[in-house]
């Protein structure tokens, strides 16, 4: 649609008080720097009529009377009556998530008789109502255009059927409809994370260069029984995260598997079971995964003993949408200002942990205990089934957040479980290690054929890769001459869209500055836009991290930084 047409005058809208103000003034529609474009759309089909014909007398293929440029082919209300409407379809519009619908529309009198009335234009997604504007003409006897917008933040895919249904009404006269379109403006893509990161907590008080964070929260704290949510502990962590501190993007991690609410570790297929418990084994004492308890399978995990969803299962996958659902509704409609801005403009980043066990990085099962992953084999799981689930989180971030959120995603090799596995079994006996893999798909397929197109919006990637457990070593980069086909850290390097890593816990960096310093130059070395930092690098120099946060963000905005931060801290080009 051609931006002339903001000259064209305004529909009034019934109860808003008069005329809107100018779409220009929509910050979250427009920006210096458009990603995603508008979509024009023109009517293609005739959903639903009711006393409604062309100016003819016909009925048949409405929507083309109002889709030509001739202002004798319209659409008015049959002899006889002083209402109608019509429903009318539009083309498949690109997937992403909705600023506005304009709706442009001609109208006037029929014939030469001056026309009185109203045209009310209801934009739906099927039978979801996404807004309204209602048109009112007063004695016309000409046709104009007229430009209106409903304002939404409705997500759409391809499987969405746009209508705009149109009630016209006269009181004198007959009113027409001459032409109609619409154009879909879309919210652009939040800004990703970057630099130097806390991975959960406030920043210490001398992290000033720290301006993106990790809110980390449990999925049992937050519905507390079946689509009861409680999002006071996202508002407080948000509030604790950015108040005092330089933090204005937040990355959310909400922990599922062990950290799964009970009722979704009993969320089952068919006539599958709500819970297996796992036997005392040399693994560990016995799980109880009883019902009355919480459900799920129980067994060892790198975070210790506990009970996993089922979460393989479609049963559970709905759970984690209406998860993402009404946590999408959280952001979009609490209008709290945290540090001056509301939920919606801090959480850019949503973090797929649909598929975890014990940690959010959903490619790992059980890991060391072998015993585990025969016990997760009983219960269902299985490579193709692991890959259903992801196939499905990534749909369901697609879905749910559109343009509107990042999507993460922690990659390493993929610990898919192999049946036939005996109490004294190896671990690797009872898991196989994928990266790459032809049928089923290993990690890099799934990335490259299903979660990158999935979640690429208008030529822009929403998808943001990691690897959380980067350590002082110099092995954890990409090294020789590896390459992302057989590699996850070459895959990170050469991955050309948003990317990082989460460094190994203090602990594991032998509680020393001098290691977390060599991990952030593995990280560095494998161009990540950002980095999650341990617990306590806030004894560390604080000018030698905000160096490390400065090249972080030059390798995401594609500068050169070639400063030692060791030896020169402030080193800045």
């Amino acid at each position: 649609m051609a931006r002339a047409l903001w000259l064209l005058p305004l529909l009034a809208l019934a109860g808003c008080g008069g005329t809107p103000p100018p779409p220009t003034v929509d910050a979250t529609a427009r920006t210096a720097s458009t990603l995603i474009a508008d979509a024009p759309l023109s009517p293609a089909s005739d959903v639903a009529i009711s006393n409604v014909t062309a100016g003819d007398g016909t009925t048949a293929s409405l929507h083309a009377k109002v889709s030509d440029s001739v202002d004798t082919s319209f659409v008015r209300v049959k002899s006889g009556f002083t209402t109608g409407h019509i429903t009318f379809g539009f083309p498949t519009a690109p997937a992403g998530t909705l600023a506005r619908v304009e709706i442009l529309a001609r109208t006037g009198n029929v014939g030469t008789t001056a026309a009185s009335g109203t045209l009310r234009f209801d934009v739906l997604d099927g039978a979801t109502q996404l807004g309204s504007v209602t048109q009112t003409l007063a004695s016309v006897t000409t046709t104009s255009d007229s430009l209106a917008h409903v304002v939404t933040s409705r997500t759409v895919t391809e499987q969405s059927p746009l209508r705009v249904k149109v009630t016209l009404t006269h009181t004198a006269g007959a009113v027409k409809l001459a032409r109609l379109s619409v154009n879909l403006v879309y919210r652009q893509p939040p800004a990703a994370v970057a630099g130097a990161m806390t991975r959960s907590g406030v920043p210490p008080a001398s992290a000033t260069y720290v301006r993106s964070a990790i809110v980390m929260l449990d999925w049992a704290d937050l519905e507390t029984s079946n689509q009861v949510f409680d999002w006071q502990p996202l508002r407080q962590a948000v509030s604790s995260v950015t108040s005092g501190t330089s933090v204005d993007n937040v990355k959310l991690r909400i922990m599922a598997g062990i950290a799964a609410p009970a009722f979704v570790k009993r969320a089952n297929d068919g006539a599958g079971p709500q819970y297996v418990s796992a036997p005392a084994t040399p693994e560990g004492a016995a799980v109880d995964c009883s019902v009355s308890t919480q459900g799920g399978v129980g067994g060892y995990y790198p975070a210790g003993a506990g009970c996993v969803p089922f979460f393989w299962s479609q049963a559970y996958m709905a759970q984690y949408r209406e998860l993402m659902t009404a946590l999408q509704d959280e952001l979009l409609t609490n209008t709290t200002l945290y540090a001056g801005r509301t939920l919606d403009q801090l959480v850019t980043t949503v973090v797929d942990s649909a598929c975890m066990t014990a940690y959010a990085e959903p490619f790992y099962r059980a890991q060391l205990k072998g015993y585990t992953h025969q016990r997760l084999a009983n219960a269902g799981l299985s490579h193709q089934t692991d890959l259903d689930c992801h196939l499905r989180a990534i749909d369901v971030h697609r879905e749910v957040f559109g343009t509107s959120r990042r999507t993460a995603l922690a990659i390493n090799k993929w610990d898919v479980v192999q049946p036939g596995c005996t109490v004294s079994s190896t671990a690797d006996a009872c898991r196989t290690q994928v990266w790459s893999n032809a049928s089923p798909w290993g990690v890099r397929e799934l990335l490259e054929n299903h979660a990158k197109p999935r979640l690429t919006f208008g030529g822009e990637l929403l998808l943001e890769v990691q690897n959380n457990g980067i350590g002082e070593v110099p092995t954890d980069r990409c090294t020789g001459t590896g390459t992302g086909l057989t590699s996850y850290f070459c895959y990170l390097r050469d991955d050309s869209g948003p990317r990082g890593v989460q460094t190994e816990s203090w602990s594991n960096l032998n509680s020393s500055c001098s290691d977390l310093y060599l991990a952030l130059d593995n990280a560095v070395a494998m161009n990540s836009h950002f980095a999650e930092l341990p617990g306590g690098f806030g004894v560390c120099n604080s000018s030698i991290l905000a160096c490390y946060d400065e090249k972080l963000r030059d390798l995401q905005a594609g500068q050169p930084n070639a400063c030692d931060c060791v030896s020169t801290p402030s080193c800045r080009q």
